[in-house]
């Protein structure tokens, strides 16, 4: 055989096996075609990008939204007779149990009035795609689980089936039943930017995140306080409806019969929240349509609606507020919770500035110069130890430093006592970071103004370059440091590996 044919041959077997890869690729597997075989609906649940049910009377349809469809986050969105978040769990174990129908038996040319399928109790619309499928669901079968359907693709003519019955009691809820009580649709972790709207008050107060750590941007520029921001999104993530409030008019009352007139509170909401969320938590639960920039997520929170909370959902020893049943506002929806938001996100601007002295964590630290009055020295990061000036020293010894300066909290002082200079002989901490700017910290060298005690007993003022208030540190916090302090200077470097006891240096 000529080589040219040889080629012309090998060329056009590799062209028909690029076009069997490029058909085939997506096509189920003989183990899964045997298996769909047997079912109604050829098609998996995470292929299902809509659904439509009518049942007695009352419709709804959902939409598949956010990534593609079979997307781990996908979610489900209602869309009629309401738009609203849907419970995803819900509708996918709808869709589950759709899916999984079985053909038990073919009915061949059945009486569809004597099957009930003439005029059908509901009908079910799945789409997958360009793909579509309509259920009709008729009689039961006497004496057993078992349900009389029918079934069409797409344009085509319908069969008609015995299968399992399980799936018709969950068409039987109410539309808007089908709503996610969830309120807020993220995780803690994807929120980006945090804005409170009180009425009163001349500027919002706005929370931003800068790595790990949230920072106050307005009315004043500071570090956050941590434990109150996590407060914050701790009561966001676990936000539930109690109850759907629909009918509402647009001068901002209750429509219903059971409240008729009542003033919800949400034409001059008690307290707004906007969340602005990373892209990525946008595109996956909040999607917009046709690539739409997505608005930040609202909630409104209104006048109270009914009793404050149960006293088991009260916890009256750890200072907090009081739980109170409020109406809220969220995703176009009006529905009443039961939380604490209220008094978390009316505070008075100053109380969201951190009392912490920086907003590093031992974690972040690479390095340490360290300026005292008894010395000074270097501390350097070195794989898993901790070096001073070259030497290793243990490494609970350094991390007791670490964790006395980072976790060291007191009273945020601003105004002439925290602008001063630095009284003389201060200890410095010139901190070098993994990742970000060095910052620098300064402890003074001497009792606060209104300190009480001895020097070493005396509240003293703490100072970040971060920052540009300071923090009065108690007694007990500054001689913790510097007994941390001490103990690093002080401690004797560790034997290199492998020499004796004797040759470690004194």
């Amino acid at each position: 055989m000529k080589p040219r044919t040889v080629l012309v041959l090998a060329v056009v077997v590799i062209a028909l096996g690029v076009f069997i890869w490029f058909v085939d690729r997506d096509l189920p597997s003989s183990d899964e075609r045997a298996e769909l075989a047997g079912k109604l609906l050829a098609v998996k649940p995470d292929e299902v990008t809509g659904l439509t049910a009518q049942w007695q009377g009352r419709s709804v349809r959902f939409e598949r939204r956010g990534k593609e469809a079979g997307a781990a986050a996908a979610g489900w969105w209602l869309v009629e007779p309401m738009s609203a978040r849907a419970d995803s769990s819900e509708v996918d174990r709808l869709v589950d149990s759709l899916t999984g129908l079985e053909k038990k038996r073919t009915l061949e040319d059945a009486d569809l009035q004597a099957v009930g399928l003439d005029s059908p109790r509901g009908t079910i619309t799945l789409r997958a795609g360009d793909r579509q499928w309509t259920l009709g669901v008729g009689a039961d079968v006497p004496t057993s689980s078992d349900v009389l359907v029918s079934l069409a693709a797409g344009e085509g003519s319908a069969d008609t089936y015995v299968t399992t019955a399980g799936f018709v009691d969950q068409l039987g809820r109410d539309p808007g039943d089908w709503r996610d009580r969830d309120v807020f649709p993220a995780v803690q972790g994807a929120v980006e930017r945090l804005t409170l709207h009180t009425p009163g008050e001349t500027a919002p107060v706005v929370l931003e995140r800068r790595g790990d750590r949230f920072w106050l941007e307005q009315p004043v520029a500071d570090l956050a306080d941590a434990d109150r921001v996590d407060d914050l999104l701790a009561g966001l993530a676990s936000l539930r409806v109690a109850k759907f409030v629909d009918d509402v008019s647009p001068d901002g009352t209750d429509g219903a019969d059971e409240t008729e007139g009542a003033d919800l509170g949400l034409l001059s909401p008690r307290l707004s929240i906007e969340i602005a969320l990373g892209e990525a938590a946008l595109e996956e639960t909040i999607p917009g349509e046709n690539g739409a920039e997505q608005e930040p997520f609202r909630l409104e929170l209104g006048a109270p609606a009914g009793e404050p909370a149960p006293a088991a959902e009260v916890d009256a020893t750890d200072g907090k507020a009081a739980k109170t049943t409020l109406y809220a506002r969220a995703d176009g929806q009006t529905f009443t919770v039961t939380t604490d938001l209220l008094a978390q996100g009316t505070v008075p601007a100053g109380q969201w500035r951190s009392p912490a002295w920086t907003g590093l964590r031992s974690f972040d630290i690479d390095g340490v110069d360290v300026e005292a009055p008894d010395g000074s020295f270097t501390l350097k990061r070195d794989g898993i130890d901790w070096q001073r000036d070259g030497e290793t020293l243990p490494y609970g010894v350094v991390n007791g430093l670490l964790s006395a300066v980072t976790e060291a909290r007191g009273e945020v002082v601003v105004g002439r006592a925290a602008d001063g200079e630095p009284s003389p002989e201060p200890v410095t901490f010139h901190v070098t970071r993994k990742d970000g700017d060095p910052v620098t910290l300064t402890l003074q060298g001497e009792p606060s103004a209104d300190g009480e005690g001895d020097e070493t007993g005396a509240a003293r003022l703490a100072r970040s370059s971060e920052r540009t208030v300071a923090v009065r540190l108690s007694g007990e916090t500054v001689q913790g440091i510097l007994d941390a302090l001490a103990a690093v200077r002080d401690a004797a470097p560790e034997a290199p590996e492998g020499a004796s006891a004797d040759a470690a240096p004194e």
